[in-house]
């Protein structure tokens, strides 16, 4: 039997009856009737994260975006420096859990063949029925994959439309259309770059050349790039058939398979800016066109009015007179109706959903899915994807198909159902692809696939050789290449951070969103909650920092949009050690301003630093008694970590990224004085935001970063960078872990898994061993040699207090406190080291008389001589001389510092004393 090939996966909207033109449509402005939901309504699935991390403004980001993949991938295509090494990346796994899928196309001709375009992680192919699977084009700069339609009538011909058509909190965009003609091998972008997100490809099965695609636009700003395109020629021109207006793009396509002439599209409103964006409105609409897209007909008769939120629309493959809607509601963005039409759209009645609505089958985040779906052999039988998915075949009675969510047996949030035949079904969801055999009754992942988007990854010494990594919606899980496709749940939700105790493997803890941390005590067989203490009305991130002191791992501390200490015991039991650290008189997103990033100095651990969402960064040094703000000269930006040396206890590092117009800078600032001042060291790194930093105990100038475009590393402290890596593509990394003794960097890539990469090479090659003298104390006016050793060439910086800056051991007359650092050189290899002079005041020394007495100012300690010798026991802030003759007085300050006063001369004539 041939194989019959559905995919339904996008959606739709309401209208009220009318034919209107294209360009009547495209005149059209309805700007005021649009509804607005704030930002803190959006959090479904993992807004929050995205959200938060685009504080101040989240605006049109493209210049700074386009031009950070051209660099990156020049740099890529051209190893040009002297300290490039040819390291590449291999994939630790896992490829069995799986990550967000979100359409499936089936080759018609050969049911082994199967394409799947996953979130951020590109096109995926397997020819053996999803055995295997393998990535058909690294050479992107977009990975992120709206849909996929094979040619009926050619299967080596393929076009993708990219972009992420569930408009996520950070939506993925792409740059068009994609078309390969030899199945996958070659690709060629055939145009609408500028669309951004394209929701739907159509090629009409009576005549190949005709293609559809829907896009709907640039989902940051109001944009005319919006609408249905239509090309004659396969692809070669395009032209804009349905513009509704600047705020609505078409979220799905459907052709007629009877009639070339037939269109249904769906328009939906849809901006997602930084704390509010459009995801219902009065546009949210399903328009039909008898005549190939020139004019279109708003349907209604019996459909909804108003306003609402993301639609769906299918139809029979049997009769193409039989059509299906669903509407999501602008309110609860759940379930609103499912409306059926036996008439090409022409009326439509609503079916009983009161068992759906009842169960809140798509969670209260409708806008995600809004997938339909008819069963191409049975068209009475429809299928509604959401959390769950749920089945009737009488428009009134429904039951859920295979198990429920949280078994896992069948991953959470379908977005895609594909029929390959009446028995062998596809599901994407965002835990992968999962198989039926027996017509949803049962079903098997075949998700060996390595697309988990993960947000950290870590290791522990106490588990050496395996990762450990926090996912979205798949939790958190272990493992590495040796077991690349059993990677065990170690724990569920959205998974996030993990720490490790150092010396008890029992003793770890986990984190799902919004700081739900939680602590195992038997190496993962059970979990305990580990927030006691936390005040539950505290603001929290998505993403909430904590850490393990480094001088005692019974010492934690987390933030919400305060700091909070647990010390005495592994269990936490935590307490408020700051009052709020973010900008509290804000009346302004307050649900967004937490704190975003904790580091302890592990050389000084009464040293802490703090970075929040709105761009603040604090220190402490009395371990949280007194809170200083350090973050005057900084970007005003999230702060996406802060980054202690494991060299020197003054250098701190800081990173910044923030989505906004035309902000094409890499944030990643340095201080060698505890934060008092910054430098910025983002040298030529290309214009990607900065999310991670790493770095090395061997010396400062070895810093490794995690960027949106992948990683990034420096061997002279950001004077120049380099790409990690030959073979990465250019993925987002959230996060990067440093295995220092096996010379081994993971990334935590938010595309395909966990990455490592062996960096025995650049750590060997920084052999230099590069030592400065230790630091000194002077007083002003004293001058002190600064010594170094190890390299063959010196750079002193500051150089203006030095009486040379290029020589090993330059003589210092510093006027205040002043770190040195120095730049060593030796070859191909460069180390840095730094010493403090520490410049203490000398104090005021100045003698006056007063009668028969002779008095000093200043303070400390005294000690008086006449005629240059001392008067003992003469050690008082005054003295009364009794011989002629010249005094004076030493004074000595508390830091040591001594001073000679001016001298007074005594003279006695007769009884009276003269003092001059």
């Amino acid at each position: 039997m041939k194989n019959v090939l559905l995919c339904f996966c996008f959606a739709l909207f309401l209208n009220i009856p009318q034919t209107i033109s294209a360009q009547a449509i495209e005149d059209k402005n309805c700007t005021d009737r649009i509804e607005e939901k704030d930002g803190d309504e959006l959090q479904f699935p993992y807004d929050n994260f995205f959200i938060q991390r685009s504080y101040p403004d989240y605006k049109d980001i493209l210049p700074g975006l386009e031009n950070a993949k051209r660099i990156a991938r020049q740099q890529m295509n051209n190893y040009a420096r002297g300290f490039n090494f040819d390291l590449q990346w291999q994939i630790e796994g896992p490829t069995d859990i799986g990550g967000r899928v979100d359409v499936v196309a089936v080759d018609p001709t050969d049911s082994n063949v199967i394409y799947t375009g996953t979130a951020n992680g590109g096109i995926f192919k397997s020819i053996d029925a999803g055995v295997s699977w393998f990535s058909v084009v690294d050479t992107l700069s977009y990975f992120a994959v709206g849909d996929i339609k094979i040619d009926p009538t050619d299967h080596n011909t393929i076009y993708v439309g990219l972009g992420d058509p569930n408009i996520s909190g950070y939506p993925a965009i792409g740059n068009g259309v994609l078309k390969s003609i030899d199945a996958g091998a070659t690709w060629h972008n055939i145009g609408l770059y500028e669309t951004r997100v394209i929701s739907k490809i159509e090629i009409h099965p009576l005549n190949h050349n005709i293609v559809y695609a829907g896009a709907m636009g640039l989902p940051y700003a109001k944009n005319n790039q919006r609408g249905l395109y239509k090309s004659n020629n396969g692809g070669q021109t395009w032209s804009q058939v349905l513009f509704v207006n600047d705020s609505a793009g078409i979220i799905d396509v459907m052709l007629d398979n009877t009639d070339t002439n037939v269109v249904y599209a769906v328009s939906w409103n849809r901006i997602r800016q930084n704390l509010k964006g459009l995801i219902a409105g009065p546009d949210a609409k399903i328009w039909k066109s008898i005549n190939g897209g020139a004019s279109w007909t708003q349907l209604s008769n019996g459909l909804p009015t108003g306003s609402f939120s993301r639609i769906a629309i299918a139809k029979s493959s049997q009769n193409h007179n039989l059509l299906y809607a669903e509407y999501v509601d602008s309110a609860t963005l759940d379930l609103q109706g499912i409306y059926k039409s036996t008439d090409a759209g022409a009326s439509w009645t609503a079916l009983d959903v009161s068992q759906l609505t009842s169960q809140q089958v798509q969670g209260g985040f409708g806008w995600y899915f809004g997938n339909l779906a008819v069963n191409p052999y049975n068209d009475s039988q429809i299928y509604v994807l959401g959390v769950d998915m749920w089945t009737t075949s009488d428009g009134l009675n429904w039951g859920m198909v295979g198990p429920a969510w949280w078994t896992y047996d069948l991953h959470a949030d379908k977005h895609c159902l594909r029929f390959v035949d009446q028995n062998k079904w596809l599901v994407a969801t965002d835990g992968g692809l999962f198989q039926s055999l027996n017509a949803g009754n049962t079903w098997t992942p075949i998700n060996t696939m390595p697309n988990t988007q993960f947000y950290h990854v870590s290791y522990s010494v106490t588990h050496p050789g395996l990762y450990y990594g926090g996912a979205q919606d798949n939790g958190t899980t272990s493992g590495n290449i040796s077991n690349i496709n059993l990677w065990p749940r170690n724990y569920g939700g959205d998974g996030f951070q993990q720490r490790f105790h150092p010396t008890d493997p029992s003793i770890w803890y986990t984190e799902t969103q919004n700081g739900a941390i939680a602590y195992t005590d038997n190496d993962g067989g059970s979990f305990q909650d580990a927030t006691a203490g936390i005040d539950g009305n505290d603001i929290r991130n998505w993403d909430m920092p904590y850490i393990l002191s480094s001088a005692d791992p019974n010492t934690m501390y987390t933030g919400t949009n305060r700091i909070y200490q647990s010390t005495g015991s592994y269990i936490p039991n935590w307490r408020a050690i700051s009052l709020v650290l973010t900008d509290a008189t804000s009346t302004i997103d307050n649900t967004y301003r937490n704190i975003s990033t904790i580091d302890e100095c592990s050389l000084n651990t009464k040293l802490l630093y703090v970075g929040t969402s709105d761009g603040k960064v604090w220190r402490t040094t009395d371990q949280g008694l007194n809170w200083q703000n350090i973050s005057s000269t900084l970007p005003n930006r999230y702060v996406t970590h802060v980054k202690a040396s494991n060299v020197h206890n003054n250098v701190v590092f800081v990173s910044h990224s923030g989505y906004k117009d035309n902000d094409n800078i890499p944030h990643i600032h340095m201080s060698i004085d505890s934060g008092s001042t910054w430098t910025d060291i983002s040298g030529d790194l290309p214009p990607f935001a900065v999310n991670h930093i790493e770095l090395s105990h061997l010396n400062d100038s070895l810093i490794f970063v995690a960027t949106d475009g992948g990683v990034y590393y420096t061997l002279n402290m950001g004077v120049n960078w380099q790409r990690l890596g030959t073979n990465m593509p250019l993925f987002t990394i959230y996060d990067i872990t440093l295995d220092e003794p096996n010379k081994i960097l993971a990334a935590a890539t938010f595309a395909r898994s966990i990455w490592s990469v062996s960096v025995d090479s650049i750590l060997s090659s920084y052999s230099l061993s590069l030592v400065a003298g230790g630091n000194d104390t002077i007083c002003l006016g004293q001058s002190v040699q600064l010594q170094a050793s190890g390299a063959a060439n010196y750079s002193w910086t500051p150089a203006g207090s030095l009486n040379c800056s290029n020589c090993a051991n330059p003589i210092a007359s510093p006027v205040n406190t002043t770190t040195y650092i120095v730049t060593g050189s030796n070859g191909a290899a460069t180390a840095t080291d730094t010493i403090v002079v520490t410049v203490n005041p000398i104090p005021v020394a100045l003698l006056t008389k007063t009668g028969d007495t002779i008095f000093s100012s200043g303070g400390g300690t005294y000690q008086w001589y006449f005629n240059g010798s001392v008067i003992n026991n003469a050690t008082g802030s005054y003295y009364v001389p009794h011989l002629n003759g010249n005094y004076y007085v030493i004074i000595t300050n508390g830091f040591g510092c001594s001073k000679y006063s001016n001298t007074i001369a005594v003279y006695f004539l007769g009884l009276e004393n003269v003092i001059a």
